[in-house]
């Protein structure tokens, strides 16, 4: 009989042999696929077991890994214009991390195939194509998620295995040297940033930065631009790459501009009966508003389940995205989303700028059951303490440990950054571009420092307001000029606080002596989109008054997109020219050009689809979107018997329609009206821009505004009712390309109609309103060199001007 302690022994013996066995029988394979000739990685190749019980695809990042295999298993490796290879895991010289390099084959998608009969491939596609509304993560009612974003720029790597192999090193530039030398150690500049997004049907999008690193950067306000560069899934008709937009294959009528071809088909994938790997690439007449690359479809739902894709025709970028997709809660979802992308027009001793953003989503929660009213705020925020997380948090999110050269990034640039002093000087850069110069707590404006018009001349001054570093929340300012022509000091201040920050509610007030363009209706938060185009008007025309103000306000935001404001405002208004204004119905027995006025005023903007972030700078609109309502109230405040009582409304819709493929159709429509008497300034006298003095040549040499009648002479027309409509259509790129700087065939066509009700209380002034309606067409060819252009327009209607004689045909230069 056995003992105890024997069969003890027994199984201990028989559980090493079987621990020993099942080690010898199995292990564990991990890879990279990459390209033989570039090193690049190759994402969502196919590995397969030689039985085809066992299969992988590897990431966005080209890897794979296989947790158990049987010790003989060979590995199948396909990926579509790469040449098959065949891995023996027993005689394989590594069997974690390895590098797998592919040899591609020659012409990937060179040769049309003819098939006989219907293309296989567009069946799947009709399929995926009529599924789209329900595989589309955007059509979930919300949902939310946490984004890991890694973005970094370096010299092309194969710039520089270009320069060494062609060149022998005592004939290499020294910058070339040099660059060669970093690229293998570094990059030139590396940034993560982990970010929340939170989305709501149908297009309201989210998005908190809570974590951000940046070489060279403490600051972390360039975050934001990590969700950026691509449309968020491969659903939508047109496709945004790198702010190009092209049209997708999935499409409905994508058939008609496209070519497919099976290239592969893979089985006993997860989530997954059969995925087939698809070709697409545009038709010759189609290449410059498509794209080209392999389309993964996943069935039974006819899903994406990978995508690479790169414009069809060479931009100015050369750009390539790839997307990975996840089955989740039975729903396909992009889990990584990557974009590469090279600078083409811009080179360093013959090298390129070569990047790449890489961004790994988390945490998804396709039914967070989120509500309107979780959108009112903020578009894009960044935590306070988004740069102060410590390498725990970042481990939590991070995909891959950061690589030795990733790290040599940081500390370098980290230093240099300290030693250049990098926030303040980007900064200081950033204060430029809004047309200001940073000195330490002030910020100086420099368009007070020198300006010209016909009526003062030269004018020469100062500007100034103090920055958040002085305050986050107050801010003072003043200005001061003197104008050469009309030798007029103008000068003006005000102080401003930040009450209450969800609502933006800010209270000011300020005085200010200064001049304003007579006849024109007032906006708050209209802002100029082009300054030289603003500026060019301005030095033309003539009606001006001088406005001696003393105002105090108070602004909020019910939504970062829906602004308004209220003004109290003593205002003295004397016209700049010759005018008198009499008006016996409120006792005003005289002739007078001047006249103390008491009002409150009303002023809004609405914006529903604008991108609205948040930084220690405050608020910021980053997208500037369509349509666009504005709105100004004013009325006339008094007690006194004799002075002036009268209300004042103006409107004004942006709008726009098209896409960048067709074109686009801009519309303005704005009107006003003005009840009880008022004085010339407060009138309104045309948008005009045509001007109306003895000198011809400031006729035949001015520059045209894009929201102006070319062919109305300045103060040609006195209205207290007007409606008009500014139409222009931008062909885009449909006649000249897509790269940015070809020229743009506009058509435009202007129309205004107007009344004056009191022309008799107005003197020396022309008041008369247009007879009938007034019209005019024009054409133009913008961006003939850098961004000026030509522009032709004809008066349809009256033909007639005060000045007799002037050809209804005027020949303009055009700034876009």
């Amino acid at each position: 009989m056995v003992s105890s302690i024997e069969m003890r022994r027994f199984f201990v013996l028989l559980t090493c042999f079987c621990f020993v066995v099942l080690k010898g029988a199995s292990q564990y394979f991990s890879g990279t696929l990459v390209d033989a000739s570039t090193g690049e990685r190759l994402p969502f190749g196919h590995i397969s077991s030689s039985d085809f019980k066992r299969g992988v695809t590897s990431d966005i990042e080209g890897r794979f890994a296989f947790k158990l295999l049987p010790q003989d298993t060979v590995l199948i490796i396909s990926y579509a214009g790469y040449q098959r290879k065949e891995i023996d895991i027993r005689h394989y010289t590594c069997s974690s991390n390895c590098v797998i390099s592919l040899k591609p084959t020659p012409q990937v998608l060179g040769e049309v195939n003819v098939f006989p009969g219907e293309n296989p491939a567009l069946r799947i596609i009709r399929q995926a194509s009529s599924r789209r509304k329900e595989n589309d993560p955007e059509n979930l009612e919300s949902f939310s998620y946490k984004a890991y974003n890694k973005f970094i720029m370096s010299f092309d790597t194969n710039d520089l295995k270009t320069i060494t192999d062609s060149l022998t090193p005592d004939k290499i530039d020294s910058f070339a040297l040099k660059a060669i030398e970093l690229a293998g150690k570094q990059y030139l500049f590396l940034s993560e940033s982990v970010s929340e997004r939170r989305y709501l049907r149908p297009n309201k999008v989210n998005e908190t930065v809570i974590a951000s690193r940046i070489s060279g950067l403490k600051n972390p306000l360039f975050s934001i631009l990590a969700t950026q560069l691509q449309s968020f899934t491969f659903y939508k008709d047109e496709f945004e790459l790198f702010n190009i937009t092209l049209d997708n294959p999935l499409s409905p009528k994508a058939e008609r501009q496209y070519f497919y071809l099976i290239e592969d088909t893979l089985y006993n994938l997860p989530n997954a009966d059969t995925t087939f790997i698809i070709s697409f690439r545009p038709r010759p007449s189609h290449e410059h508003k498509g794209m080209k690359g392999l389309l993964y479809i996943a069935t039974p739902d006819y899903a994406i389940s990978n995508v690479i894709a790169s414009p069809g025709k060479e931009q100015n970028f050369n750009v390539s995205i790839q997307q990975l997709y996840e089955k989740i809660e039975g729903r396909w979802f992009p889990m990584q989303l990557n974009s590469d992308f090279k600078i083409l027009n811009v080179a360093v001793n013959g090298l390129h700028l070569y990047g790449r953003m890489r961004s790994y989503h988390s945490y998804v929660n396709l039914s967070p059951g989120l509500k309107f009213k979780d959108f009112r705020s903020i578009d894009i925020r960044i935590n306070p303490d988004a740069a102060e997380k410590d390498s725990v948090f970042w481990s939590q999110f991070r995909v891959h440990p950061l690589t030795e050269m990733e790290q040599r990034t940081y500390e370098v640039i980290d230093s240099l950054g300290d030693a250049l002093n990098l926030d303040r000087r980007l900064l200081w850069l950033k204060a430029f571009t809004e047309g200001k110069i940073r000195v330490k707590f002030i910020d100086l404006e420099l368009d007070r420092i020198l300006s010209f018009n016909l009526f003062e001349g030269l004018r020469t001054g100062i500007g100034l307001s103090t920055n958040e570093r002085f305050h986050p929340r107050f801010t003072a300012g003043g200005f001061a000029g003197y104008g050469w022509g009309d030798r007029i000091w103008k000068f003006g201040y005000k102080a401003s606080y930040q009450l209450y920050q969800p609502y933006n509610v800010v209270i000011g007030a300020g005085y200010s002596y200064d001049m304003m363009e007579a006849g024109q209706p007032f906006f708050a938060f209209s802002t100029r989109r082009n300054v030289l185009e603003s500026a060019a008007r301005k030095f033309y025309a003539t009606g001006w008054d001088y406005v001696s103000s003393a105002f105090g306000y108070a602004a909020w935001e019910w939504t970062p997109r829906f602004k308004n404001q209220i003004r109290y405002v003593r205002e003295f208004r004397k016209h700049g020219q010759d005018y008198y204004f009499y008006y016996p119905e409120k006792d005003i027995a005289q002739f007078t050009n001047g006249l103390a006025i008491h009002f409150l005023e009303s002023s809004m903007e609405f914006a529903p689809n604008d991108v609205v972030t948040e930084t220690f700078l405050g608020r910021q609109t980053i997208r500037f979107t369509y349509p666009r309502y504005y709105f100004t109230w004013m009325q006339s405040i008094t007690s006194i018997p004799g002075e002036l009582q009268f209300a004042k409304l103006d409107f004004k819709i942006l709008h726009r329609w098209g896409r960048m493929r067709t074109g686009y159709l801009y519309a303005e429509v704005s009107g006003g009206h003005v009840s009880g008497g008022a004085p010339y300034g407060y009138l309104y006298t045309g948008r005009a821009n045509l001007y109306n003095g003895e000198s011809d040549r400031f006729r035949r040499f001015s520059l045209a505004d894009r929201s102006s009648f070319e062919t109305m002479l300045f103060n040609e027309y006195l209205m207290d009712t007007y409606l008009q409509t500014f139409l222009r259509y931008d062909t885009r790129n449909m006649l000249f390309g897509r790269k940015p700087n070809r020229p743009h065939l506009e058509v435009v066509y202007r129309v205004l109609y107007g009344l004056q009700s009191q022309a008799d209380v107005h003197f020396l002034v022309n008041t008369s309103a247009p007879r009938g309606i007034f019209q005019e067409v024009g054409l133009e060819l913008n961006r003939v060199l850098s961004n000026l252009g030509v522009g032709m327009y004809y008066r349809i209607s009256p033909v007639n001007t005060t000045m007799p004689g002037m050809s209804a045909f005027l020949l303009k230069l055009t700034n876009k």
